[in-house]
């Protein structure tokens, strides 16, 4: 798509968008494992486009903290680290490119907001439970033991 607003030129198609992360494939990750999401895109003109991380799930709210963009003249780049938990399995991350409206200083008589917008989705993250999973399942088979031993004690109450 092209974009032209009195000598604000804007290029960006979804082959300009270049999403990758640390892990291929259906790897699978082990909780608290580092990983990190990075998306691309070229563009021209004095007017970037913005990039939002989310994962999927019910809230599905704009993730901020890891998050690194960086914005030059003709690229933007975005770099959401994170720390994988056992409540992230299965779920996805997005990275949302659009436009916003311009707050910068170029002077132009432009008033529109080009439409581009286009959803990256990464693939469901396959995390192997380590420490919360594990100590789960100590505490449970814990409460059993504990349980039988008090049904073989007679606890006299004076």
């Amino acid at each position: 798509m092209w974009y032209n607003a009195d000598f604000l030129l804007f290029s960006c198609s979804d082959g300009n968008l270049r999403c990758n992360s640390t892990v291929r494939g259906s790897s699978a990750l082990s909780e608290l494992e580092s990983m990190e999401l990075q998306c691309v895109i070229g563009y021209r003109g004095n007017w970037a486009p913005v990039m939002e991380w989310r994962f999927s799930g019910k809230d599905g709210q704009v993730v901020s903290e890891g998050v690194q963009t960086i914005s030059s003249q003709l690229l933007v780049t975005s770099v959401f680290s994170f720390t994988v938990y056992h409540t992230m399995n299965n779920r996805s991350v997005s990275c949302k490119t659009y436009f916003s409206s311009y707050t910068g200083n170029v002077t132009t008589t432009a008033t529109n907001t080009p439409d581009y917008s286009y959803t990256w989705t990464s693939p469901s993250l396959n995390i192997t439970c380590k420490l919360f999973c594990c100590g789960l399942r100590l505490m449970f088979v814990l409460h059993i033991a504990l349980e039988i031993y008090c049904d073989h004690i007679q606890v006299n109450v004076y």
